[in-house]
């Protein structure tokens, strides 16, 4: 995680270029539980402005999601940030319809190539 943290900064300038993924078929999971009061102390953040940062969350998620003509964007009512530990099941079925997805175009994609041989 410290790794992570450190390479914030050049992850977001260069992630920041990126606004189109054309048709690849992306999930995107949004956590929409509400922050604990226990991160809010932590945080000093009051309840209005952590539900403007998840509001703000959410649209940005949105606009995301928005850069594939293929994408499917899905709220996570009862998670909070980290959806791979709360609804590890929600995650594992996105990567599978991803996967499902690419096998599919990868297929179809043979048997037009062989159609046309």
């Amino acid at each position: 995680m410290a790794k992570e943290v450190t390479t914030f900064a050049r992850t977001d300038v260069q992630a920041g270029r990126l606004r189109t993924l054309g048709n690849r078929p992306p999930v995107v999971l949004t956590a929409t539980r509400p922050y604990p009061e226990a991160m809010l102390a932590a945080t000093g953040l009051t309840r209005a402005e952590a539900d403007r940062m998840q509001a703000i969350w959410k649209v940005l998620q949105a606009e995301e999601a928005s850069w594939s003509t293929r994408s499917r964007h899905a709220l996570v009512p009862d998670s909070g940030h980290y959806i791979q530990d709360e609804r590890p099941d929600l995650v594992i079925g996105a990567v599978r319809e991803v996967i499902h997805t690419v096998r599919a175009d990868e297929a179809q994609a043979d048997a037009d190539g062989q159609g046309k041989e």
